[in-house]
């Protein structure tokens, strides 16, 4: 899982995650948080991250943020994936 502390005054802003220039989440959408000081966290749940080093990149696909954090937290093992490859 990732935890992002936002803030935005925009509706509809999106984001997704790449590692390695793969992308491992879908475009996110996160609301307004009602201006650009209010704070709030917001999660992606499912992501899966190979172990070793890698280069991970948040891409902004539309709207703006002001980005406090990012907190990955495994969440368990994963015996399989939670999808089809």
């Amino acid at each position: 899982m990732a935890s992002f502390r936002i803030a935005t005054a925009l509706s509809n802003s999106k984001l997704h995650l790449s590692i390695d220039d793969d992308s491992i989440t879908a475009s996110e959408v996160f609301s307004s948080t009602e201006n650009w000081q209010t704070f709030e966290t917001r999660s992606i749940e499912v992501i899966l991250l190979d172990e070793g080093q890698h280069r991970l990149q948040l891409h902004f696909d539309g709207g703006a943020f002001n980005i406090a954090r990012i907190k990955f937290t495994r969440t368990g093992p994963i015996d399989s994936p939670p999808f089809k490859v």
